[in-house]
């Protein structure tokens, strides 16, 4: 909004003090939310562009004061942001890519595996029936496992197929 203030400087006369300060910010911002990621939720780094599509919600929230951030008009958006919590859903216990076929595929069943054993362990009330899932998933990936050799259409691929699975509505993954 034209005049709005950030930082005691209108929006349309920041200077590039004021602009390196605002990115030494969001970097600032960016480390501790991957921070957060690792000891909350246990993942690697945060979801790919999760922040980036948080940013263009709070573009998308209406200035109710002219004394709202330019940026982040309603930071507390966050707790409640169906964006953002998209994004960190999907990474339980691990993003299922379906563009894969074959071997890929496979590696990709693998490291679900391991991730979702991993979260079993983190989580001590986890149901009995999401841990027998994770087990029957883990045999399922060891009788399989010789049929990642053959070349074959992604169509046809039982690991792509498997991965599909687990992201569908009622899928392991939402079981998380």
């Amino acid at each position: 909004a034209p005049g709005a203030k950030f930082g005691g400087a209108s929006a349309m006369s920041v200077g590039p003090g004021e602009e390196l300060r605002r990115a030494r910010l969001m970097e600032r911002f960016r480390a501790r939310y991957a921070q957060a990621c690792r000891e909350v939720m246990g993942l690697d780094k945060p979801p790919d562009d999760s922040v980036d599509r948080w940013l263009l919600e709070q573009l998308a929230q209406p200035r109710l004061s002219s004394q709202a951030d330019p940026l982040l008009p309603k930071p507390r958006i966050a707790s409640s942001s169906r964006v953002l919590l998209r994004e960190l859903v999907a990474e339980v216990p691990l993003r299922c890519p379906t563009r894969m076929y074959g071997a890929p595929a496979l590696e990709a069943l693998q490291r679900y595996l391991t991730s979702a054993t991993r979260w079993l362990t983190d989580l001590p009330r986890a149901a009995p029936e999401l841990h027998e899932a994770v087990r029957a998933l883990g045999a399922w990936i060891a009788e399989h496992k010789g049929e990642a050799r053959g070349r074959r259409k992604a169509e046809e691929c039982p690991f792509r197929a498997k991965l599909l699975e687990l992201r569908e509505e009622g899928g392991l993954s939402s079981r998380f």
